[in-house]
C-alpha cells in the first residue's frame, strides 16, 4: 500500500446551502473545504514559505489544529463571486480557529483550465467577479486533516537532478550554478505566483523570482510568458550552512504554490 502522507489542514463544510451555486462548463468540488494550513506532505522546513511562515510558527499552527481535529465549528460565507473560471465564497472565520491565509474562502466550482491558487488571484483584485449572493450564510464545518498518496520520490531519499517534472510545474535546474528555469501552465498562473513574492526562503537558501528571459540567436532576449527564473548564491559545503537545492525542492516549492 502507498504510503499516506498529510496534504493540508482543512474545515470541511458539513452545510448544503453553497451547493447551489454552478455554472455550464465549470466542475463542482467534491468536497467543499476552507484550507487552513498547507502542508502538500512536506516537511515543516518546505511547507513554511508556501504559507509564509515561519517553521516554528507552522509547526504550533499545526499543533494547534491537531488538538482541534474533530472539532464542529461554525462561521460565516460573507459572499459568492463568480468568474468565468471559478465560483468561490469568502468566509469569515472565528478568531480561535487557525488559519494560514489571508483570504479564507470554498472553492465551489472550477475551470479545468485554472489551478486551485487562482482563487486566490481572484480574492486579490475581486473586480473581474460578479457577486452572485452577498447574504450572509452561516455554515458550519468539521477540522480535519486531508492525507493522500506521496509522490514518487517523495518519501525516499531526494537524488540529484536537472529537470523534474510536477502536478503543475516543470523545472530544469542548472546542473552547478544556483539557477533554474520553472514553467507553469499559463503566464496568468506565473503572474500570480510573481505577484505574490519575489522573493522566498528555501532550506536556507534566499531565492530571487523574476521574469525569465530567452537569449535569441541574434542576441537579444526575449520574455518567455510561462516562466520564471530563479536565481540564488550556491552555500559553501560548510557546517551549518544552507542545504544545497535540486530541482526536486523547487518542484516541491512551486508546486504547492500552484495547489493552494
Amino acid at each position: 500500500m502507498a504510503k499516506r502522507v498529510p496534504l493540508f489542514w482543512k474545515l470541511a463544510v458539513e452545510s448544503n446551502e453553497l451547493r447551489c451555486f454552478h455554472a455550464p462548463g465549470l466542475v463542482p468540488v467534491e468536497q467543499l473545504h476552507v484550507t487552513l494550513l498547507y502542508l502538500g506532505g512536506r516537511s515543516a522546513a518546505k511547507a513554511a514559505p508556501l504559507n509564509d511562515l515561519s517553521v516554528e510558527d507552522l509547526e504550533l499552527m499545526s499543533q494547534a489544529l491537531q488538538e482541534m481535529k474533530g472539532m464542529e465549528v461554525y462561521f460565516d460565507a460573507t459572499r459568492v463571486l463568480q468568474h468565468a473560471d471559478m465560483i468561490l465564497a469568502e468566509v469569515a472565520l472565528p478568531e480561535s480557529l487557525p488559519c494560514a491565509k489571508a483570504n479564507p474562502h470554498v472553492t465551489l466550482c472550477r475551470s479545468e483550465h485554472v489551478a486551485p491558487i487562482f482563487a486566490q488571484t481572484l480574492l486579490e483584485n475581486p473586480s473581474s467577479c460578479v457577486a452572485l449572493d452577498a447574504r450572509k450564510l452561516r455554515l458550519c464545518g468539521v477540522v480535519d486533516l486531508e492525507e493522500g498518496p506521496a509522490r514518487p520520490g517523495q518519501v525516499r531519499e531526494k537524488r540529484e537532478a536537472d529537470v523534474a517534472e510536477g502536478t503543475w510545474v516543470h523545472v530544469k535546474k542548472h546542473s552547478s550554478m544556483g539557477c533554474a528555469v520553472v514553467t507553469l501552465p499559463t503566464p496568468a498562473l506565473r503572474d500570480a505566483i510573481l505577484l505574490r513574492c519575489s522573493k522566498v526562503v528555501l532550506q536556507g537558501n534566499s531565492l530571487e523570482l523574476k521574469k525569465h528571459h530567452q537569449k535569441q540567436g541574434d542576441g537579444s532576449k526575449l520574455e518567455v510568458p510561462e516562466s520564471i527564473f530563479v536565481g540564488w548564491k550556491q552555500p559553501k559545503r560548510t557546517a551549518g550552512s544552507a542545504l544545497p537545492l535540486m530541482a526536486e525542492d523547487l518542484l516541491d516549492l512551486f508546486d504547492g504554490f500552484c495547489a493552494h
